[in-house]
């Protein structure tokens, strides 16, 4: 049976039921544990992290975002223990509270293995800082892990409404904020490839938030990895000269 959370926030004078389950992995211990780990994003709105320290054998945290009605039930990032350096397991098993080790101004965590006798620390990135050229390139690597091809390999960008797509390549629009880029057919086994798509930023005002989503017509054997969301806050940095 797959580990899920239920939990209950305010809303107005009635409660709202909301249900959490990570990726669903059987066996994950997802929820064993839970920290409030503060404003990671920088919203306004604190975040949760939520360890599942056997998820795949290795363990993995999931972050999700907090809102003006609560927790957001999609997670916004999943650290794989699996994908990290030396592989880790029991990763997960304890998270630290944020706090700002590097002094850089921005929360960080510290997240415990103990079968591997080791702590990891994740800082945070620093915000995106626009000036005189109010655009950015995305730069998106896809990669297929699976022993089987991928036919009809294609990842969908969902956008902002309000940010200007400038330039991409082998991409479809669907609407104004989404696209379609193909990136094989197929994507052989343990291939890897790449895509850029240029943006531009003028519409935004406080936060860039980009959700990628892999796919294909074939078997996936782990739909757990085939999302990620991308979340910066910005900066407007302006050139002011005074003359006289």
């Amino acid at each position: 049976m797959a580990d899920c959370i239920d939990f209950t926030l305010p809303q107005s004078l009635s409660l709202q039921f909301g249900r959490i389950m990570g990726s669903s992995i059987p066996g994950a211990r997802f929820g064993t544990t839970i920290v409030n780990i503060g404003d990671l994003n920088l919203d306004g709105y604190p975040d949760v992290a939520i360890g599942a320290p056997y998820e795949h054998g290795y363990g993995a945290v999931y972050i999700y975002n907090g809102w003006k009605e609560g927790l957001k039930t999609a997670y916004s990032q999943r650290i794989e223990a699996r994908y990290q350096p030396l592989q880790p397991q029991g990763f997960g098993i304890s998270i630290s509270q944020a706090m700002d080790i590097d002094d850089n101004q921005y929360p960080d965590i510290v997240i415990g293995a103990y079968e591997s006798d080791s702590a990891y620390l994740f800082r945070n990135n620093s915000p995106l800082v626009v000036g005189r050229d109010t655009f950015v390139s995305l730069n998106i690597n896809v990669k297929n892990r699976d022993d089987e091809p991928a036919y009809l390999a294609r990842v969908e960008i969902n956008l902002p409404e309000n940010v200007d797509i400038i330039n991409v390549a082998n991409c479809e629009t669907k609407t104004n904020s989404s696209l379609m880029c193909d990136i094989g057919n197929p994507l052989n086994s343990k291939m890897e490839t790449s895509l850029t798509v240029k943006l531009g930023l003028v519409k935004i005002k406080k936060k860039l938030e980009i959700e990628v989503i892999a796919k294909t017509d074939s078997m996936d054997s782990d739909l757990s990895n085939n999302r990620v969301l991308i979340a910066l806050p910005l900066i407007y940095r302006g050139d002011i000269a005074l003359q006289g």
